[in-house]
């Protein structure tokens, strides 16, 4: 009975170290999970843009697939980022007088440069501004206005010019 005691006391005393010791190194493999799980979020991180493409004229006309997205950093400081065209066999026709609805995807942020993805990281949000560049089949570039390099801003901007009629109108 001694002997079994011994042996059992032993066996608990090894399990207990290991318990403590995988215990102790919990916080460890989570800091390290977290970081790998944002580094892949972050490098597999890529930019989809909607954009409402106008043809004012009187002849059909299309968007070559090819885009280039500027985010301006400062004066004669930018990133381009180069999209395509998402379903570019039914997007890419614009009728007359008439407007489609196109969304342009870029490739991984991974891809980018070290330096344009801390870029990126550190104005994203932030005051500065960005333009959608297009080019048509006959070799015309077009560019779009001026847009805030921040997710959802100017769908806040439509939503506070929406509250302030639904305000002014007493409904």
């Amino acid at each position: 009975m001694n002997e079994f005691k011994k042996i059992f006391e032993e066996n608990l005393s090894d399990a207990k170290e290991k318990y403590d010791e995988l215990q102790t190194s919990i916080p460890e493999m989570e800091r390290k999970y977290e970081q790998i799980n944002s580094n892949l979020i972050a490098n597999r991180s890529f930019f989809e843009i909607s954009a409402t493409l106008i043809n004012s004229g009187r002849l059909n006309t299309s968007i070559k697939r090819p885009a280039l997205f500027r985010v301006y950093i400062g004066k004669e400081n930018y990133i381009d980022l180069k999209l395509t065209l998402s379903d570019f066999e039914n997007k890419s026709e614009i009728a007359p007088n008439s407007t489609v609805v196109g969304t342009f995807s870029s490739t991984d942020i991974s891809q980018l440069p070290e330096e344009d993805r801390k870029l990126i990281n550190t104005y994203w949000g932030q005051s500065v501004q960005c333009k959608l560049l297009v080019e048509d089949v006959h070799g015309e570039p077009t560019a779009s206005n001026s847009i805030a390099f921040s997710e959802g801003l100017y769908q806040k901007i439509i939503f506070d010019r929406l509250a302030a009629v639904a305000t002014s109108q007493n409904m």
